[in-house]
């Protein structure tokens, strides 16, 4: 068990990382920080001031940012300036604006960004598929889609999910083939809701890599690897399989060996993903 643990945020997402690191034990105290007020959640609940956070910060404390994105940049140069270990929750690039200011940050060396999925026990296993089967054909199917999901503007279900699909690819081939676009629809609902549905396809030498995003599907979260006439299915969405650890959990333990995880990636990695929704952004409005 490790001391301290400092939560940025308290939405959904934040409630849900609160929950299962109380469940497993695995800080003594757990702090939360708002915009307007901040507290420690666990083992007791208890109101800090302003004062009593900056020595928590000055500590020997993690990190994890789960606010919203428009404040990421503002505690991602905070953590980085306390020299602290933290994961930042996706993305880590909003803008071009924060691309620059991020660029300019000092002893950003290795960031721990939560692409959720590259830590998913089932990733591993596809992994070791592709390289048993180098010289095969090989078709990729990389699904993410939610009927449940609604938004109000142009493009940021790209902006919001996408991340997940190149981050995968980017991990298992260390580069982004050029792209081309399948399909892209966009609707309204009722004048309120709007739909996107964004079929992509990559091509490497003996690999094609088809990724499809749609808040107008049934939810799935699934990757499918064909080679030949044999199929196998990957679901996502149970991040906690029979015989291995849940994401969650193995997102905990890339930030406690933090220097030697092979999931803490240096900057370019995270410019390369925002640079490609950038160019799929431009190809779609």
């Amino acid at each position: 068990m490790y001391k301290e643990h400092i939560i940025i945020g308290y939405g959904a997402w934040a409630k849900k990382i609160i929950n299962f690191l109380i469940k497993n034990k695995l800080f003594k105290k757990i702090i939360v920080v708002r915009q307007k007020k901040q507290f420690i959640i666990y083992p007791n609940y208890k109101l800090i001031n302003k004062k009593e956070l900056k020595k928590i910060y000055s500590r020997n404390s993690t990190g994890h940012i789960c606010s919203d994105n428009k404040t990421h940049y503002k505690y991602f140069k905070l953590f980085t300036k306390l020299k602290k270990k933290f994961i930042i929750e996706k993305p880590l690039i909003n803008s071009k604006n924060d691309l620059k200011k991020i660029s300019k940050i000092k002893n950003k060396k290795k960031i721990l960004v939560n692409y959720i999925d590259l830590f998913n026990s089932n990733l591993i296993k596809i992994k070791k598929i592709l390289n048993k089967n180098k010289k095969k054909i090989i078709k990729i199917q990389i699904i993410y889609t939610s009927k449940n999901q609604k938004y109000k503007k142009k493009s940021l279900l790209i902006n919001e999910w996408l991340d997940h699909p190149l981050s995968i690819i980017l991990y298992l081939f260390n580069k982004f083939p050029k792209f081309k676009l399948i399909k892209f629809e966009r609707s309204y609902i009722k004048k309120k809701n709007l739909y996107e549905t964004v079929e992509l396809e990559y091509k490497l030498k003996n690999i094609t890599i088809n990724i499809l995003i749609s808040n107008k599907i049934k939810k799935q979260r699934l990757i499918i690897v064909k080679i030949n006439s044999k199929k196998y299915f990957f679901n996502l969405n149970n991040h906690k399989n029979k015989n291995s650890k849940s994401s969650f959990f193995n997102l905990y333990k890339n930030l406690m060996k933090f220097n030697k995880s092979k999931f803490v990636f240096d900057f370019s990695f995270h410019k390369k993903i925002f640079n490609e929704k950038i160019k799929l952004n431009k190809k779609i409005n």
